[in-house]
């Protein structure tokens, strides 16, 4: 089965949801959500995330995230510069 680059695929042989990247011989290769190393998967065992699936994996990589975007980092910008010279 030919699958499109982006689309996200479960994996059994990892139980993990991957976005398929390409082929690379006889092996599909896949990334986690969010980022990190690719695997390499069999082409013939991989299907369609269900929903369920895709949520998780996108709630782990969000959970994933450093928290320096956090609504704790409001306030906490520079003041104007003074242009009075």
């Amino acid at each position: 089965m030919q699958h499109e680059p982006g689309a996200l695929l479960y994996d059994p042989a990892t139980d993990k949801v991957g976005e398929y990247q390409d082929r690379s011989g006889p092996y599909a290769m896949l990334r986690p959500v969010g980022g990190g190393r690719e695997w390499e998967a069999d082409p013939a065992a991989l299907r369609p995330a269900t929903e369920r699936e895709r949520l998780q994996a996108n709630l782990r990589a969000v959970n994933a995230r450093p928290r320096t975007d956090g609504p704790f980092m409001l306030g906490l910008r520079r003041p104007p510069a003074d242009d009075r010279e």
